[in-house]
C-alpha cells in the first residue's frame, strides 16, 4: 500500500474515533472499519438490542459522514449493526481495521 493511501486510511480511523467519543456504552462489543475501493464500511457489534445504542450509532455515523465531505478519496458506504451475545468471531479482511473491542471475560465470551 502506498504511503498516501495509508495516510488517508489513518485519517478515516481518526475521524471515526473522534465521532465515537462519548458514545460507546458497555453494550458495544466492537467496531470494525473496512476499506473497499473508495468506500469506508462500518460494522458495529452490540451484545443486546438497544434503541438507545442504535440512536448513538446513528449519531456516530452522522458525525463521521460530516468528516467525509473533506476526506478524499473515501466516502461512507454500508453501515451494519449486528446484535449477538455469542463469542466474537471477527472475520477481519486485510483491508479492515479493528477500531474498538471491549475487554470480555472468559465466561462472557464463551471460552
Amino acid at each position: 500500500m502506498d504511503r498516501e493511501r495509508l495516510n488517508a486510511q489513518n485519517m478515516q480511523v481518526c475521524f471515526l474515533i473522534q465521532a465515537m467519543c462519548g458514545a460507546v456504552t458497555p453494550n458495544w462489543r466492537s467496531v470494525l472499519m473496512t476499506f473497499d475501493g473508495d468506500e469506508v464500511h462500518l460494522q458495529f457489534i452490540l451484545e443486546q438490542e438497544s434503541t438507545e445504542d442504535r440512536e448513538e450509532i446513528e449519531d456516530v455515523v452522522e458525525e463521521f459522514s460530516i468528516f467525509q465531505e473533506d476526506a478524499r478519496p473515501y466516502r461512507l458506504g454500508i453501515t451494519n449493526v449486528t446484535v449477538t451475545a455469542e463469542k466474537l468471531q471477527l472475520q477481519q479482511h486485510p483491508s479492515s481495521r479493528l477500531i474498538y473491542r471491549r475487554k470480555e471475560s472468559a465466561e462472557r465470551s464463551g471460552r
